[in-house]
């Protein structure tokens, strides 16, 4: 059962950040397969009906003229698609506090040099969501605090 959640949180997160990827790919493997479909249409044609033997060689022409012109827009789409996905993870809402959160932290030089005691200096950065914790002198689990309040209550 896990493995089957993992495995579609997997594709939908996939899917989410390169949709438009996807999507282009699959188009112009459609348009391909369509070009070629009705290309060899038109040679069964020709060959049943010995009508047309003149224009063999532009429909080769023509076939060749298409696929030229698919990739040429397809690598276009694509790369248009790729420049926006480069920004990041904008697609997937809940990945962006962790962007926030890693730009920030790369920006941001943490010089941890050992003073004297042996113990590590407080890295200096503004907004330390643990700056609070780290001043503390004993800290205390929710637990502790819930068996403080029945001890109190019984005294």
């Amino acid at each position: 059962m896990f493995q089957h959640v993992v495995r579609w949180t997997f594709f939908i997160t996939i899917w989410k950040k390169y949709k438009a990827q996807l999507l282009t790919t699959l188009g112009y493997l459609l348009a391909l397969l369509l070009v070629s479909l009705i290309h060899k249409d038109y040679l069964d044609y020709v060959a049943t009906s010995n009508d047309g033997q003149d224009f063999i060689a532009t429909s080769f022409i023509l076939k060749w003229i298409a696929y030229i012109t698919l990739t040429a827009s397809y690598f276009y789409l694509f790369s248009r698609f790729s420049k926006k996905a480069e920004i990041g993870h904008e697609n997937l809402s809940f990945l962006r506090k962790f962007q926030k959160q890693s730009q920030s932290s790369s920006s941001k030089k943490t010089n941890k040099a050992t003073n004297g005691n042996g113990s590590f200096d407080k890295p200096k950065e503004e907004g330390d969501p643990f700056a609070n914790i780290r001043t503390k002198a004993k800290l205390r689990s929710e637990a502790d605090l819930l068996m403080d309040k029945d001890n109190n209550a019984k005294n």
